[in-house]
């Protein structure tokens, strides 16, 4: 039986050791919502906001909300200082692709698909989704990439077209540390090009 904070705590942690900044809640209506009202104010190059549980986590489509059960997934905005001239329209499936990476590296038994624009599919079902926003104010701008991942549960309307890691996997919080990992560095070395 998994501990309601597991993901989120090791995920803390892991950006803890690693000297990065991250806001960890237990509620929040989105954390792409609170990286936004501190878009401006930060003077670190990334900032990882984390929740176990978003009432009005969204995606593209304005109208549709995503809710899952608190704790059993990692609900997430990473908020990166950005160069204007980084923005190309193929950004989101770049940085989708950099997912599909690191989940490959983590677990290569896995079957990862990108299933454009923003979805990413584990054995033909959808099991993380991106969020991309761009803010700019002044010469300041930010890069706000929303990332949710099924760990442990998948949104109940979505039962024939989602699924879980831990339902396709035996995961284990080493392997989740070094998919953070992976993810970060991939992140971090896509948005110092001019991508």
């Amino acid at each position: 039986m998994k501990d309601i904070n597991t993901i989120s705590k090791a995920s803390v942690e892991w950006f803890s050791k690693n000297n990065l900044d991250c806001d960890y809640t237990k509620v929040t209506n989105s954390t792409q919502d609170l990286a936004k009202k501190e878009a401006f104010n930060l003077s670190s190059t990334l900032k990882l906001y984390i929740a176990d549980y978003q009432s009005c986590g969204r995606g593209r489509v304005n109208d549709r909300v995503w809710t899952s059960k608190a704790g059993d997934n990692f609900l997430s905005t990473w908020s990166w200082n950005f160069t204007q001239t980084n923005i190309t329209t193929t950004l989101s499936e770049k940085i989708g692709n950099q997912v599909i990476l690191a989940c490959k590296k983590t677990w290569p038994h896995l079957d990862w698909n990108l299933n454009l624009p923003n979805d990413i599919y584990l054995n033909n079902k959808k099991t993380a989704g991106l969020l991309i926003d761009i803010l700019n104010q002044g010469d300041k701008n930010r890069l706000l990439i929303g990332f949710g991942f099924n760990i442990y549960s998948f949104p109940d309307n979505l039962n024939n077209k989602s699924t879980n890691l831990s339902g396709q996997t035996d995961f284990n919080i080493n392997d989740w540390e070094a998919f953070l990992k992976a993810l970060f560095e991939n992140w971090n070395k896509l948005l110092k090009k001019n991508i």
